[in-house]
C-alpha cells in the first residue's frame, strides 16, 4: 500500500513538472 502511494506521488510530481514546462 505504501509503495503504491509513493509511486502515485512520484507520478503526480512528474505530471506537475510537465505541466509547468508546458505553461
Amino acid at each position: 500500500m505504501a509503495f503504491k502511494t509513493c509511486a502515485f506521488r512520484k507520478n503526480w510530481l512528474v505530471i506537475a513538472v510537465i505541466v509547468m514546462c508546458l505553461c
